[in-house]
């Protein structure tokens, strides 16, 4: 049984909600989600806290690798041995007899796998609704492009522990003349006390999954960022939530399939493994996973918004560069 397997029997057992648990976690329902799904792995001291909850010992998180699984994993430091022992070789050859610079584009795979599914609600995404208790206190007016509707962020329902103050993040919008027709959205988080300092980020985005608005970025934890992307509706003024985006970073947008719409990109684990949400046609958005677990030693990507998915030496020169493709990864080139 996997970790996250694990975990949702435990959630289950104790007749939890996912909501109820991230509570308890103090993180986001989506990172609960992740866990069950095995999309991404409790840090040590969520597994601690997990473990205190359900009343687990700490090793009952670390499943035993099946006999198949250790062979391969001494087939890899064999063939690494084996990889390294070949470079020496032909470092040692350059240096003897000179020859033009060999072209090393056999060390990197022409596709990488990924793991697909599709993004359940998107674009009609809703938050979690909750009674604001307090007046809540605005600390984010934003306007729509193109439109007369904006979009306010406010915290209410402070609560006092051990020194430190924990709010209740809203969303809303509202009309630009007067905040009339004011709609709360629901909470985007509770028990924060990051937001102490305002947030993460507010900015406007443009053909992201082919939609333009604003993305709203909050600290949810020491190694959790969450980004909502807000759009409204041209016509109606309706302001709908495209997608909700979580990671150990802020989430990045480019084009990385080459369609001409930006993709949104988030960076997870360690080592650093990705999840790119895609729009399709029929305005279906799949989500592809990219874990770099298995062969990061070999294809150790990085990823930027200027650069895209790349390879680079210890120089920073850059090696290789992949594109999604037909739902993998593609090696667009090497050199």
């Amino acid at each position: 049984m996997t970790c996250g397997e694990q975990i949702k029997r435990e959630r289950e057992k104790r007749r939890l909600s996912q909501e109820e648990l991230a509570e308890q976690m103090e993180v986001s329902r989506q990172a609960v989600s992740k866990w069950e799904s095995n999309r991404s792995r409790p840090t040590r001291e969520k597994l601690e806290r997990l473990s205190a909850l359900f009343g687990l010992p700490p090793e009952s998180w670390e499943p035993s690798a099946p006999p198949e699984q250790a062979a391969l994993r001494r087939w890899k430091r064999i063939s690494a041995v084996l990889a390294a022992a070949l470079c020496l070789t032909l470092a040692a050859g350059w240096f003897l007899w000179p020859a033009p610079e060999p072209d090393f584009s056999y060390m990197f795979p022409r596709t990488l796998p990924l793991d697909a599914r599709v993004v359940e609600d998107f674009g009609q995404m809703i938050l979690p609704a909750r009674d604001v208790t307090g007046e809540g206190e605005n600390i984010l007016t934003v306007q729509f492009p193109d439109s007369a509707v904006c979009l306010g962020i406010f915290r209410a329902d402070p609560v006092q522990e051990n020194g430190t103050t924990f709010y209740e993040v809203y969303a809303q919008s509202f009309d630009a003349d007067g905040e009339s027709g004011k709609v709360t959205l629901g909470r985007l988080t509770d028990r924060n006390h990051y937001v102490n300092d305002g947030l993460d980020g507010a900015e406007a985005f443009n053909n992201v999954l082919g939609h333009s608005g604003w993305k709203i970025t909050l600290r949810e934890g020491a190694a959790c960022v969450t980004s909502w992307y807000f759009c409204a509706d041209p016509e109606s003024g309706t302001v709908r939530l495209l997608l909700t985006a979580s990671g150990s970073d802020t989430p990045q947008e480019q084009d990385v399939d080459g369609d001409g719409q930006k993709e949104i990109v988030t960076s997870f684990g360690m080592p650093v493994s990705w999840e790119i949400c895609d729009d399709r046609i029929g305005g279906r958005c799949v989500s592809f996973w990219l874990d770099q677990e298995d062969y990061y030693s070999q294809v150790p990507l990085t990823f930027s918004a200027a650069e895209g998915f790349i390879v680079t030496d210890r120089s920073g020169a850059v090696k290789a560069r992949y594109c999604l493709e037909r739902n993998q990864m593609a090696l667009q080139y090497s050199q």
